[in-house]
C-alpha cells in the first residue's frame, strides 16, 4: 500500500495581495518502507538537534531570523550543521523511493479564462487525486493507497472548514471518481495529521515550497520556455527526479499538472 501525503504552498484565496500560484504536492511513500524511511529521518534528527520531535518546515528554514530562531538557537547548532542536516535531508529523498506529484493552479489564468473561477484548492485537490490513482493503476503490484493531509490550522478550520469540504470532496471520489478518473485504488476516508507530529508531511511541506518557488520564478518557462529550456529554482531541481513520470520521463500532465495550461508543453525528465 502506498500512503499519500499532502502539504500545500500558496494562498488559496484570489486576491491582489494573494500569490499567483496554489500549489498542492503530494508525497508517496510504500508502507513497507515507511519505518526504514521515518526511523532514517529521526536518526538525522536525533544527529543534529539531539531531539527526534524538531520540525522541518519550509518558512522556517528559508528566513534567516526564523531559522535561527527556531533552529540555531532553540537546538544550539551552527549555521554550518544546519545547513549540512538539510543537505543529508535531499540526499535522503532522493536515495529513497519516495514518488511526488504537484497540482500547480494559476489564479491569474483562472480569473482570465473562468468569468466565476474555481476555488483553486477544489480544483488542485482533485488533480492530484486523480494523479495518485493514475500512477496505482500504472504501479505492477497494483497496490492501494491511502491519503493523509496536513492538519489544517484551527483557526481557518473554525472559520472556513476546509477539512470538512476536502473531507466531502474526497468521500465524493471514492463513491463516484471524478469527471475523469475511475477511482479503484484509493481507500478510506481522508485523513488528518498535524505536520508537527508526522515526518513524511514535514518532507510533503518542504517539496510544496519548491514546487510553488518554481512556479513563482520561472512559471512562465512552463509554457514559454527560454531558448535554454525550462529553468528551475535549485532546490526543486534536488527533488525533480523524484516527481512520477511516464517511461519516456513525461512529468506535464503526470507528476505535475499545471492548471490552467495554455502553452500544453510536454515536459520531460531524464535521470
Amino acid at each position: 500500500m502506498y500512503i499519500f501525503y499532502i502539504d500545500e504552498s500558496g494562498q488559496r484565496e484570489y486576491g491582489e495581495k494573494a500569490s499567483r500560484y496554489f500549489v498542492l504536492c503530494g508525497l508517496g511513500v510504500l508502507d513497507a518502507e515507511w519505518k526504514s524511511l521515518n526511523d532514517k529521518i529521526n536518526e538525522l534528527k536525533i544527529t543534529y538537534f539531539k531531539d527526534p520531535r524538531v520540525e522541518i518546515k519550509s518558512n522556517w528554514i528559508r528566513i534567516p531570523s526564523v531559522r535561527s530562531e527556531r533552529y540555531l538557537q532553540k537546538y544550539n547548532i551552527t549555521s554550518t550543521d544546519f545547513d549540512e542536516f538539510i543537505e543529508k535531508v535531499y540526499e535522503l529523498i532522493d536515495s529513497s523511493s519516495i514518488v511526488l506529484f504537484a497540482s500547480v493552479i494559476d489564479k491569474r489564468q483562472m480569473q482570465e479564462v473562468y468569468s466565476h473561477p474555481q476555488n483553486p484548492s477544489s480544483i488542485a485537490y482533485r488533480h492530484i487525486f486523480e494523479r495518485f490513482e493514475k500512477f496505482l493503476e500504472t504501479d505492477p503490484n497494483r497496490n492501494h493507497g491511502i491519503v493523509i493531509f496536513d492538519k489544517i490550522a484551527e483557526a481557518e478550520f473554525v472559520k472556513k472548514g476546509y477539512e470538512n469540504l476536502l473531507s466531502r470532496q474526497h468521500l465524493k471520489y471514492l463513491t463516484k471518481g471524478t469527471e475523469f478518473v475511475t477511482i479503484e485504488r484509493i481507500i478510506e476516508g481522508l485523513l488528518f495529521i498535524p505536520s508537527s507530529e508526522n515526518n513524511f508531511i514535514q518532507l510533503a511541506d518542504l517539496c510544496a515550497y519548491n514546487t510553488f518557488r518554481q512556479f513563482r520564478e520561472f512559471g512562465e518557462d512552463w509554457e514559454h520556455p527560454s531558448g535554454k529550456g525550462l529553468r528551475t529554482y535549485k532546490y526543486f531541481e534536488r527533488v525533480l527526479s523524484k516527481f512520477y513520470a511516464d517511461a519516456d520521463g513525461r512529468l506535464s500532465g503526470y507528476g505535475i499538472k499545471k492548471f490552467p495550461d495554455k502553452g500544453k508543453i510536454i515536459w520531460r525528465f531524464k535521470k
